[in-house]
């Protein structure tokens, strides 16, 4: 036994120096193309809401912003969010966007910024859904930097 322990290590540091040879170091960052995955917490109460009927919320949320998974579990009586995807941008967008479904009207503080849909469109700006339930009005001087003659031209019906 003692022999093939022997051999084995050997084995094993002449793979590590062949490594070395190739890699002196650990690389800096990730390559863009490799998976990332962030995980949070939300409320045990909010995993249904999160998840919508029949998983439409999270089918939405992973088509959007192009992820390669999204799991929710229940953790230690905690809700467990797992975002994966190779673009980070993505991951961080995603999570915003699920962060903003957990709030309630109480929780939005006017000049905060959102991820919405467009509900409704009038001469004077564009009404966004911003939580479920609640809409927001994008004042036409907020829609973009320069002055604007129509909000329609900004956005789709």
């Amino acid at each position: 036994i003692k022999q093939v322990l022997e051999k084995a290590r050997e084995g094993r540091l002449f793979i590590l120096d062949k490594m070395l040879e190739v890699i002196p170091e650990p690389r800096k960052s990730l390559s863009k193309s490799a998976p990332k995955i962030t995980t949070f917490k939300i409320p045990r109460e909010k995993i249904g809401e999160v998840i919508g009927p029949g998983g439409k919320n999270i089918k939405r949320i992973k088509e959007e912003f192009e992820l390669d998974e999204i799991d929710i579990s229940d953790y230690n009586g905690e809700g467990m969010v797992s975002i994966i995807s190779s673009n980070d941008v993505n991951i961080k967008m995603a999570r915003k966007r699920i962060e903003g479904m957990l709030k309630g009207v109480e929780d939005i503080k006017v000049g905060e910024e959102f991820m919405g849909t467009v509900v409704g469109i009038t001469s004077y700006g564009a009404f966004v859904n911003l939580i479920p339930g609640v809409d927001g009005l994008l004042h036409i001087s907020k829609v973009t930097n320069k002055r604007i003659k129509d909000v329609k031209d900004y956005f789709l019906d």
